[in-house]
C-alpha cells in the first residue's frame, strides 16, 4: 500500500534534522577550501553518529513535512 507522501518531504525533514545535528560540528574559515574541509568533517561526524546509533530522526519535523505535503 502506498501513501501520498513524496520522498521530497521525507528528504526535506531529514535534511532539516541533519542541519541541526551538523551545526554542533566545528566551523571552518570562510575560504572555499576551509568550507570543503568543514563539510567533510560534518559528513564524517554524521556517518559516525549513524553507525553508532546516536543519530535521531526529528519526528516532529518529519511529521510536519509529511502533513504539509499531503495537504498541498
Amino acid at each position: 500500500m502506498t501513501n501520498g507522501v513524496s520522498s521530497a518531504s521525507v528528504a526535506s525533514a531529514y535534511s532539516s534534522n541533519l542541519a541541526k545535528n551538523a551545526s554542533s560540528a566545528k566551523e571552518g574559515a570562510s575560504s572555499a577550501a576551509s568550507k570543503e574541509g568543514t563539510a567533510k568533517t560534518k559528513v564524517e561526524a554524521m556517518k559516525e553518529k549513524i553507525a553508532s546509533g546516536e543519530y535521531k530522526v526529528d519526528i516532529d519535523s518529519l511529521a510536519r513535512k509529511m502533513a504539509e505535503e499531503l495537504l498541498s
